[in-house]
């Protein structure tokens, strides 16, 4: 009889665990599907290349390195599947983020499982569903998350280290009584350092973690050698040297503690030594990077062979002496930069009158919260700047703090040293504290932040439903509106998916393999190339080590320039001609002279060029031995005072013997550009080109442009006209192209296309004032005033504030006598800019009393082309 009770009992019981992990494999599947077909088919960009070449050869990225990933990345890039190399270690990114998001799945539902006794019916289950599925997809979707997963960089595989840490802290808490439950707290900090060898992140998880136990212990908290074992494993977040002997030592008290006590005690002691030994052996992961820079690869970066240069790059003294610790109190900005929104528009200085004005770019770079507002849908007006997800966000603590006080500690620590912990400690600058401001957007350092921030947002749904269902006492409908609501917030990642798709897609994007391609191509054999930063050195190093394009030529980059160690490795190893000691090296330091600093990279680059031979060819041509080039993304400031000397012939600047004026190799630049150089998806709409890939693009609108100008001097017109038209068809929209092809047709009396041309500027930048100024003056040119004067009122009319736009409206109403539409138009201008100095001049010169024979003219000039 009871044997049959049981057994029915047993069919009758809500099978919760399997939908929940059936649940788990459907959205571990779809994420890595999702990111799997939105995965970079090539290189990337920033970091990225640096890792898919290091990983494929085994090299040494930039400090403090990643081993492990380096390590794990070269296995996965042997596997013989038919894809790429570099699309595998991509893709290796795609599924350790995709890991991550099963892990953020099972955080949650474990979490919201226990705020029931049990999952025991289906609109339960569908509660703690909807707030784990739509918890973790959004996750999976946000901006800055979804962006790190579709490309080789380390923080898939320490996300994934983070949450799983955080799911075994729970796990553990559930059983941290039972004595085997130890092997938790092994294993924990084991993976916590294995991911230092990923990323520096993992390291965050510490504090929580540790907070977490002593909360949930009593034992662990009273327990000294508990606390002792901690503040060892804390050391891996100082100096070097300092984690070294903190750790032996500790090892060794722990051991000899093991060796001489017994029973209890000793169990204690074994604990310690263990952890402590397997953390150990986790952190060796870092050995390869001596072994390897032994080897010499062909990325070494700060040649870290020996024990004290594997120091220093082990504390970033390439980045500086001062320790992040220290410097994290020593603001960079203002707070209401790095947390909030900067509203202000223009350069950054300081006005007369003492008001600071930020540039643009620093309201992109800038501020946690703005970063945030557009992680889980691109319209911030919706989310009311981000309001709605952080409501939803304290929903779900205010629920989980409610239901389930204990797990809820870990959960909010997290979220905090993942955010704001973060925001103090990265400490970015805005530029105007006496550094330089972020080079670019810095939210990737936010991703475990973003991420947490999702898993909350899901709570917070759960919390709401969780609500309604409890009022199935009074309301007999509970169940049923908890049921469909819960539905419906299943499916709220749809909207950052939906959202952000093309954005992230970038299955058919070559841009940054091509940069790199006709970079190189555009040198001769054994050139020397100079490089400026991370966009025009990465990529080109990754195409050398893993495509084996031109390894003939020899990649010198500026800012590695300043090192000593580069140096060394340009001379020893990649053949360049400097005559300077090893030792006469690392003696080298700047020095100030009456004109200025002089940086070591000044010094290298004069020693180079001076070492070059000049050779005269069979046919009297001077020519310099070996080639030497600067890619054009290289500032005026670094070329010195070879800039008369350089000649343009497309990515590059070619070193001449002939000093000239703003040179221009046309026959070596119109075959790069015509017949060399790959353009793929250049001109696709289809594909999405991100703000950095359309800064450095814009070099391939000036190399066009650079030619046209140069056969339009040399008389050939319609070879110009050919260049401009052929830009138009490889690269797609550049306004700056298409007002230049405008001005050629016009020059050429070719009027009758000048519309269609002008339909398609004005259909692509209607808000762009250059436009409508350029085009005017281009119509008025053509001997079409009316039409020029009518599109200047339109532009003035829709951007009433564009100064530029009031001084060249000013200007022809002026040169053609229309007096009043000038005095209208300056009327209505300083009504709305009453501090205008110019115009306050401007009108005490009309109160003074004029000789008849003068004119009121205000001293503004139309852009021409030359302004272009």
């Amino acid at each position: 009889m009871d044997t049959n009770n049981s057994a029915n009992m047993a069919k009758s019981e809500f099978p919760w665990k399997i939908i929940n992990w059936i649940a788990a494999a459907v959205v571990f599947l779809f994420t890595f599907i999702i990111y799997a077909r939105t995965t970079q088919v090539s290189v990337s960009f920033w970091d990225c290349g640096e890792f898919i070449a290091t990983s494929y050869i085994l090299g040494v990225p930039h400090p403090p390195g990643a081993p492990l990933f380096i390590l794990i990345g070269r296995v996965i890039s042997m596997i013989p599947l038919p894809f790429t190399p570099t699309f595998l270690i991509n893709l290796y990114s795609s599924l350790t983020n995709a890991l991550s998001i099963l892990m953020i799945y099972l955080i949650i539902s474990y979490s919201l499982s226990k705020w029931f006794i049990k999952v025991s019916n289906t609109v339960q289950a569908m509660i703690v569903l909807a707030g784990a599925i739509s918890g973790a997809l959004i996750a999976a979707f946000s901006n800055t998350y979804w962006n790190n997963a579709i490309e080789a960089e380390v923080y898939g595989v320490s996300m994934f280290l983070v949450s799983l840490v955080v799911y075994l802290a729970l796990r553990w808490a559930d059983n941290h009584k039972d004595p085997a439950s130890d092997k938790y707290l092994i294993f924990i900090p084991f993976l916590l350092y294995l991911g230092v060898g990923v990323h520096m992140t993992t390291l965050i998880m510490l504090p929580p973690v540790f907070l977490f136990i002593i909360f949930i212990s009593e034992e662990k908290r009273k327990s000294i050698l508990f606390w002792f074992t901690w503040a060892v494993l804390f050391s891996v977040a100082t100096a070097f040297k300092l984690f070294l002997i903190t750790m032996v030592l500790g090892l060794l008290v722990a051991l000899v503690g093991a060796l001489l006590t017994a029973g209890k005690s000793a169990r204690n002691w074994r604990l310690a030594f263990i952890t402590l030994l397997v953390c150990g052996i986790g952190f060796t992961t870092y050995g390869i990077i001596p072994i390897r820079s032994f080897h010499n690869p062909m990325i070494d970066e700060n040649d870290p062979e020996t024990l004290h240069a594997f120091q220093d790059y082990m504390d970033r003294k390439q980045y500086g002496q001062e320790s992040m610790w220290s410097s994290m109190f020593k603001r960079k900005a203002d707070w209401q930069h790095q947390f909030g929104f900067c509203f202000h528009e223009g350069g950054v200085h300081k006005t007369q009158s003492g008001k600071t004005i930020y540039a643009e770019s620093m309201l992109e770079r800038m501020g946690f919260w703005r970063q945030f507002s557009t992680q889980y849908t691109r319209n911030r007006k919706a989310s009311l700047n981000g309001l709605i997800p952080f409501i939803l966000i304290l929903i779900g603590l205010w629920g989980q703090y409610k239901q389930d006080r204990r797990r809820w500690v870990l959960l909010f620590l997290v979220l905090l040293v993942s955010t704001l912990g973060l925001l103090f400690y990265m400490n970015f600058s805005d530029g105007l504290h006496g550094t330089r401001l972020e080079v670019r957007i810095r939210d990737y350092f936010y991703t475990p932040g973003f991420m947490f921030m999702g898993m909350w947002i899901g709570i917070g749904f759960a919390t709401i439903l969780s609500f309604i269902y409890n009022l199935k006492k009074k309301l007999d409908a509970a169940e049923i509106i908890s049921g469909a609501l819960a539905v419906v917030c299943t499916f709220t990642f749809l909207i950052p998916l939906t959202q952000y798709y093309f954005e992230h897609d970038r299955s058919r994007n070559w841009i940054p393999e091509d940069y790199a391609y006709n970079i190189l191509q555009s040198c001769e054999k054994n050139a020397i190339i100079f490089t400026n930063g991370d966009n025009d050195t990465f990529p080109v190093w990754f195409i050398q080590a893993v495509n084996s394009v031109r390894t003939d030529v020899r990649v010198a980059n500026l800012s590695l320039l300043n090192t000593n160690w580069y140096i060394k490795q340009l001379k020893n190893q990649m053949g360049i001609d400097i005559s300077f000691s090893d030792a006469k090296i690392d003696k080298l330091k700047p020095y100030r002279t009456e004109n200025g600093i002089v940086r070591v990279q000044d010094i290298m680059v004069k020693h180079i060029i001076n070492n070059a031979d000049v050779v005269e060819t069979p046919d009297g041509e001077l020519k310099i031995d070996p080639p030497i080039y600067f890619a054009v993304t290289v500032s005026p400031s670094n070329k010195l005072n070879y800039e008369p000397f350089l000649s343009m012939e497309g990515l590059v600047y070619k070193l001449t013997t002939d000093k000239g004026k703003r040179q221009v190799g046309k026959e070596m630049m119109k075959e790069n550009l015509f017949k060399v150089y790959k353009f793929r998806g250049l001109a696709d709409t289809t594909i999405y080109k991100d703000d950095n890939s359309k800064k450095l693009l814009q070099n391939y609108t000036t190399a066009f442009m650079t030619l046209a100008l140069q056969q339009k001097q040399d008389g050939e017109l319609a070879e110009a006209i050919e260049t401009m038209e052929y830009a138009q068809d490889v690269l797609g929209y550049d306004w700056r192209s298409y007002v230049y092809l405008a001005n050629l047709y016009s020059e050429a009396g070719e009027v009758d296309k000048l519309d269609e041309i002008y339909t398609e500027t004005m259909a692509n930048d209607k808000y762009n004032a250059d436009v409508y100024r350029v085009f005017s003056d281009i119509f008025i040119r053509a001997g079409m005033q009316d039409r020029g004067l009518n599109l200047l009122e339109t532009g003035y009319k829709m951007m009433p504030n564009n100064e530029n736009l009031f001084k060249t409206l000013a200007y022809y109403y002026n040169k053609y006598g229309k007096n009043t539409e000038m005095e209208a138009l300056v009327q209505d201008w300083m009504a709305r800019h009453p501090d205008d100095e110019e115009l306050k001049k401007y009108f005490q010169r009309r109160a003074a009393p004029q000789p008849q024979t003068e004119t009121h003219t205000l001293p503004m000039a139309p852009v021409t082309e030359d302004d272009e």
